[in-house]
């Protein structure tokens, strides 16, 4: 009978050794489950901030290539205005003149038409006399005092300035009112 009792004992012994080896095991693959649950969390958190990155990329280059596009004609358009400048002095110049009606009214007609292929690609004419002075719009050439238009305040156009699209191109060269009387400054 203690054969039999020491075989039982080491039966409950290996059976115990064999659970603690289980549970051990079974903490371990947890662990390393749960170790594996967090890496595939973090590999997934870094597919979508690649994800992400990606497509604030494609969406910054596809409005830079937009942009670049929508101003590719800038430096053809600049040098036009140049053009269309000496028509309008053309036509200016020949006030009162009636020997060359005919050759006028074709230069003016030629200037209305360049101006209007000029706006239907999107180059517009700055709005300059009796507007506000804006910096950004205008170049103030020289500042006058005028009893009749306020300060800072625009009195004459002296170059016409234009936009593309809402891009200012060129500005406008402009006389600025200092106000009525340039002694005293009246600021509104």
């Amino acid at each position: 009978m203690s054969e039999n009792n020491e075989n039982q004992n080491m039966d409950c012994v290996a059976e115990e050794l064999g659970d603690q080896a289980t549970t051990q095991s079974t903490v371990e693959t947890a662990e390393s489950l749960e170790s594996l649950r967090q890496q595939l969390r973090d590999a997934e958190n870094k597919a979508l901030r690649y994800q992400a990155d990606l497509e604030n990329f494609r969406r910054r280059t596809r409005r830079e290539v937009e942009e670049q596009l929508r101003y590719a004609n800038l430096p053809l358009m600049t040098e036009l205005l140049e053009l269309l400048d000496n028509l309008q002095r053309a036509v200016g110049s020949s006030s009162g003149d009636t020997a060359g009606d005919s050759v006028i009214q074709g230069v003016r007609m030629v200037a209305t038409q360049f101006a209007e292929i000029l706006r239907q690609h999107g180059c517009t004419s700055i709005e300059a006399s009796g507007q506000k002075y804006d910096p950004n719009r205008h170049q103030a050439v020289q500042m006058l005092p005028h009893a009749e238009i306020p300060a800072d305040h625009v009195i004459q156009e002296l170059r016409p300035g234009y936009i593309l699209h809402d891009r200012v191109i060129r500005p406008a060269q402009v006389s600025v009112s200092t106000g009525p009387n340039s002694s005293t400054d009246h600021k509104e």
